[in-house]
């Protein structure tokens, strides 16, 4: 039976909802996931996994994710 989650799918979602929402309105990629991470007391590499992989399954979110340091991951996970 695997570990009971830490937080709920809600948050979760939420969450990442935020970090795009915020990416779109402002335009910056950089500073959405610190920003949203301390105001919900996520940790931020958590944060950081749910927002990658919510991109690897979502072409729209793939769109509005751009950064360098990911390309390689995220153009062997839409192949």
């Amino acid at each position: 039976m695997p570990a009971p989650r830490k937080y709920p799918d809600e948050v979760r979602e939420r969450a990442v909802r935020m970090v795009f929402e915020i990416r779109e309105e402002s335009g910056q990629q950089q500073g959405a996931i610190a920003r949203v991470a301390d105001k919900l007391g996520v940790n931020r590499e958590t944060l950081r996994s749910w927002v990658l992989c919510r991109a690897r399954h979502n072409t729209h979110y793939a769109e509005v994710l751009v950064m360098p340091m990911w390309w390689p991951v995220l153009a062997q996970s839409l192949v």
